[in-house]
């Protein structure tokens, strides 16, 4: 995503395709997660989104995020709990 992008205005344009259970921006406003609340909502956000100019200028490159990639404050607190 383009570093001039504004975490609400991206927040705003992902919520458009369903409840967002969190949204994340990178400290360099590149990257960001956006974990819907069903993988319907997921699924048309991805299709509608792709390549989606943002401000005109730079499209944004969507893809699913990797199992595991993102995890709850739950299951991380138990892992450092078992180390």
């Amino acid at each position: 995503m383009p570093y001039t992008a504004k975490e609400s205005e991206m927040k705003e344009l992902f919520e458009r395709y369903g409840e967002l259970k969190r949204f994340m921006i990178s400290p360099f406003n590149t990257l960001a997660i956006a974990e819907y609340t069903s993988k319907s909502c997921a699924k048309a956000a991805l299709k509608n989104l792709a390549y989606h100019k943002v401000n005109f200028i730079n499209p944004i490159y969507l893809e699913y995020a990797p199992k595991g990639f993102v995890v709850k404050k739950e299951e991380s607190k138990e892992e450092d709990d078992q180390e």
